[in-house]
């Protein structure tokens, strides 16, 4: 099977990997044919496909191996740019939950809905997703998974925020378009939410920057529910950035108008306003932020007083 991959002849090898599959009721397939199927996944994903498909009416068949066709079948709906390929993986996830193709599958399909995410709540829907695929044995992909879902959970937090408290929380959407754009890869939920965040803090010192994370998911329009016009929000935008004064910090650092050590202080200073302000808003649903405040730092230590000389000894002051 393997020889007739490496030549092309990916229907004749996909046969006699069927036959492969059949062999073992319970899906423990050895390392060397799953690395196999991967590679037909990936190089003939149609061909695999269509043979995994009756394959999955055979009476009695176990829930492992279930979960495995479901699966493969993912595998190649991925790579074949499939829309269907998240609901073979959730199959997979579903027939088996504990196996290991179940929380591959979970994994894997978890991503999938992350980029095609249109609004909010299609991230939020991931995390019962993200926990199942970390508890996978595979080391990478669970701590993977661990991380993914952190982030979702705190992207949670921060549009609950937002969403129940409007322009009192306003940057909580700020702060949320960046985790959905950098740390999700959910570039239409990004935008949104950068524009968003405009509509409900037109006049605040982060404009620039919102304006700008916007624009840098200008391929990826958000839709209706953030009023994503694409090319006419895009246009909105760059005249409102020109509108703003060439002081501004964002507009400094990014479009490199000044090479003045203050302009990059402004720049840190804007960072740090803003940090503090997520740091309130997280006070609102977290009880163990803390907000520091500049005098509580810790000072240094008093050097050791030098003995007094005319102490007496053993008298304690």
């Amino acid at each position: 099977a393997e020889a007739l991959s490496e030549v092309g002849q990916f229907e004749s090898s996909t046969a006699l990997t069927i036959e492969l599959l059949r062999e073992n009721r319970f899906a423990n397939y050895g390392p060397g044919l799953l690395v196999h199927l991967d590679s037909l996944a990936r190089r003939a994903p149609l061909i695999l496909d269509s043979a995994l498909t009756p394959e999955l009416d055979e009476p009695g068949l176990a829930d492992t191996k279930k979960s495995a066709l479901y699966y493969y079948r993912g595998r190649s709906q991925e790579h074949a740019g499939r829309e269907s390929a998240p609901a073979m993986y959730d199959s997979a996830r579903v027939a088996a939950s504990r196996s290991r193709y179940a929380t591959t599958a979970a994994y894997r399909g978890a991503r999938i809905l992350l980029l095609r995410a249109e609004e909010p709540a299609d991230i939020m829907a991931t995390r019962s997703i993200f926990e199942q695929a970390a508890t996978t044995l595979d080391p990478a992909i669970s701590v993977d998974a661990r991380r993914l879902n952190e982030s979702v959970i705190l992207f949670s937090n921060l549009v609950e925020a937002y969403e129940s408290r409007g322009g009192t929380a306003a940057e909580a959407a700020l702060r949320a378009a960046e985790i959905a754009g950098g740390d999700l890869a959910a570039p239409r939920v990004a935008r949104g939410l950068y524009l968003r965040y405009l509509d409900l803090a037109a006049e605040s010192p982060w404009v620039a920057k919102a304006i700008y994370g916007a624009l840098l998911y200008a391929d990826t329009p958000a839709g209706a529910w953030a009023g994503d016009r694409g090319e006419q929000t895009d246009v909105a935008l760059r005249n409102r950035l020109r509108s703003l004064p060439v002081t501004d910090p964002y507009r400094i650092s990014i479009e490199g108008l000044s090479r003045d050590a203050n302009a990059d202080s402004a720049y840190v200073i804007a960072e740090t306003d803003l940090q503090r302000r997520l740091v309130e808003i997280r006070m609102l649903y977290d009880t163990t932020a803390v907000l520091i405040q500049p005098q509580d730092t810790v000072a240094a230590e008093p050097e050791e007083a030098e003995p007094d000389p005319n102490a007496e000894e053993g008298v304690e002051f």
